[in-house]
């Protein structure tokens, strides 16, 4: 498939839906009177040696000044030399509507390192120890 099919048929898949809530979710950040709460879907995490994927779910408590409600993110985490790096970020309305995203994918980019006792840490030791490695 040629560069300009492969562009066409991504510009006309359907775009993400907005997240819904499951038990597997598991609060991360926020909560009551902060505005936001991030989620773990703890379903979605796959690990394979050192590194696992996983998504986040924001749900902000009213719609940004842009008119988000709702994220959702997925990142790469290395539990080996803790770090992460965002891999698709997608935004949605009040209603569910798809506002915008991307895949960012991993060429050049460099990772997010995950500073001892933060919120980065956190989420690593929540993703790398919720499934065990898979070679």
């Amino acid at each position: 498939m040629n560069m300009i099919m492969l562009a066409l048929a991504m510009l006309l898949q359907a775009p993400p839906t907005a997240p819904t809530r499951t038990p597997n979710w598991r609060m991360f950040l926020g909560g009551a009177g902060t505005g936001s709460i991030i989620y773990l879907d703890m379903a979605s995490v796959r690990r394979t040696g050192d590194t696992a994927n996983a998504w986040l779910h924001l749900i902000n408590d009213s719609p940004t000044a842009d008119g988000i409600k709702s994220m959702s993110m997925q990142l790469r985490i290395d539990c080996r030399n803790h770090n992460s790096l965002l891999l698709e970020a997608y935004a949605y309305g009040p209603t569910g509507a798809y506002v915008n995203g991307a895949s960012y994918g991993t060429i050049g980019r460099v990772p997010r390192p995950a500073a001892p006792g933060s919120d980065d840490a956190r989420l690593e030791q929540m993703v790398c120890t919720a499934a065990p490695a898979r070679s």
